[in-house]
């Protein structure tokens, strides 16, 4: 039996396993990214640039970036408290939109929700 997940699992498996803390994220971030046609293509590299910032931030944080359609995007974050959510506002995520603004079709929205359950997975390393 696997302890974090209630299942057997094999020696050196891939098999996901629940993350102990998925249950505490009580907070978030949704922020969407409507890029022009002409910088769609550098999208991914925006968010790449981006992931230093998350990466400063607790390890209970969970960071996605994302695409909708050509030229929409997105990205979404989850904390654990309240306080790491404004952490992470305030340490440059939107600046970078600022610095970026040429890139997009109109202003990139960040919405503040509130967290009402979660599941998380992680899949181990080979």
């Amino acid at each position: 039996m696997d302890a974090t997940t209630g299942g057997s699992q094999a020696a050196g498996s891939t098999a996901p396993t629940r993350q102990p803390d998925a249950e505490q994220f009580v907070a978030g971030v949704l922020a969407r990214f409507e890029f022009t046609p002409e910088s769609a293509a550098e999208a991914p590299a925006f968010f790449k640039a981006g992931l230093p910032i998350v990466q400063t931030q607790p390890e209970s944080t969970i960071w996605l970036a994302f695409r909708v359609n050509e030229t929409t995007f997105g990205a979404f974050a989850a904390f654990a408290t309240e306080a790491d959510r404004a952490a992470l506002l305030a340490a440059g995520g939107p600046r970078l939109v600022v610095e970026r603004g040429d890139l997009f079709a109109e202003a990139p929205t960040f919405d503040k929700v509130d967290i009402l359950a979660s599941r998380v997975v992680a899949r181990r390393s080979s």
